[in-house]
């Protein structure tokens, strides 16, 4: 009798101890979210106006996103991994989220914090739905041209160059590209270091019209800071395409390297947010 009295007592600890955890796990598991956030549509304005994003310790905004850019940064996807209805990518949307206390980063949330909870956001206000597969699509790859020289190398200072815009990695750029023609690009250059990335050029023709307009304004050149050690300040001459613009301003090509295996995000249900 006492040997199955002290069964019973193990068995009775063993279940007050299985009940404790099966209470503490979720915690571990908890979806980040962000303490509140105000989803409106934007302004309908005529021509392009580029996205903003800001972000500090409390309190991180989207102003002018669509619903394919959001899903772009929220799960780190370029543009030809997202599919869904077209007016994902036509309709904007103004965002201000307010972070919670007590995040892990002593400067407040981390980007992969950002990034859940933009994802548990993304959910709830417009009953995302999506799953993912993989399927073939032909991609670009990154080669050396004639001339590297063209290349503007960052000069590393103290690790601030990391922080300056439209600079980075060889990998980086042809991110950059895929974003750009809507296509994988894979870096085979070889070439290592940190480099400028400034790219003037239009896909429309070079002879116009007047009533066609002028071509689009090239990028601002990064602020002659601290922060962009090295910079010269000279923008490239227009060019017609983006591969013309790789090959003439940078010294690089790029090629059809064929079919690739790429994940891709199918959206089953989506909804327009409605402002709030």
């Amino acid at each position: 009798m006492g040997t199955s009295r002290r069964g019973a007592e193990s068995n009775g600890n063993m279940s007050r101890l299985l009940f404790c955890v099966l209470m503490i796990s979720p915690a571990f598991g908890q979806t980040k979210e962000f303490d509140a956030a105000s989803v409106k549509p934007a302004a309908q304005v005529e021509g392009f106006i580029e996205p903003i994003r800001e972000s500090t310790p409390g309190r991180v905004t989207y102003r002018n996103y669509s619903l394919k850019r959001l899903l772009m940064e929220a799960y780190q996807l370029t543009r030809y991994q997202v599919e869904g209805p077209p007016w994902i990518e036509r309709d904007r949307y103004d965002i201000i989220a307010t972070k919670p206390r007590g995040t892990t980063s002593p400067r407040g949330t981390t980007s992969d914090e950002e990034r859940q909870m933009l994802q548990s956001l993304l959910v709830a206000r417009f009953h995302l739905v999506q799953h993912r597969e993989d399927r073939e699509m032909s991609g670009y790859a990154l080669l050396p041209g004639k001339d590297t020289s063209r290349l503007h190398a960052v000069k590393e200072e103290g690790g601030e160059a990391a922080e300056c815009s439209r600079s980075g990695t060889m990998a980086r750029f042809a991110e950059m590209l895929a974003t750009s023609i809507d296509r994988p690009v894979v870096d085979q250059t070889g070439i290592s270091g940190r480099y400028y990335f400034i790219l003037t050029w239009s896909d429309r023709p070079q002879i116009r019209t007047e009533s066609e307009g002028a071509p689009p304004p090239p990028p601002p050149p990064p602020s002659s800071s601290s922060l962009c050690p090295g910079w010269t300040g000279k923008m490239p001459p227009l060019a017609s395409n983006i591969f013309e613009a790789v090959k003439e301003q940078m010294g690089l090509r790029l090629e059809r390297k064929g079919t690739m295996m790429v994940n891709v995000m199918v959206l089953d249900h989506v909804e327009k947010a409605t402002a709030n």
